[in-house]
């Protein structure tokens, strides 16, 4: 693909502006990276190993307490709605079985 001269020509003019070739640079970058978000900032977690199964609720649909051998939530109501996943972290840290919770940097939503 070649392209036109006339267009070159622009595009060397505007990397010469530094000021705003450096802008440029640091939209895409700023863009680039909200790609990724969820992967920075969730409150969900990026991956579960529960009984040698991987779970990433992050890009999955919708996982109970049952999923991951919770019966019952801290209040005792049957646990029917998603799972708190820093709750489940120190659950499965306190069982000592081998399961973890992979939680992104900023575990909040």
């Amino acid at each position: 693909m070649r392209l036109n001269p006339l267009t070159l020509k622009k595009l060397r003019r505007f990397r010469s502006i530094r000021r705003g070739w450096w802008s440029f640079v640091v939209l895409s970058v700023c863009f680039l990276l909200s790609l990724v978000a969820e992967l920075w900032i969730n409150s969900r977690a990026l991956v579960v190993n529960y009984n040698g199964k991987l779970y990433f609720p992050t890009y999955t649909a919708f996982h109970s307490g049952k999923d991951f051998g919770l019966a019952k939530d801290p209040s005792g109501i049957p646990y029917e709605h998603e799972v708190n996943y820093r709750e489940l972290q120190g659950h499965f840290q306190n069982e000592g079985k081998g399961d973890w919770v992979w939680m992104p940097l900023v575990p909040y939503s």
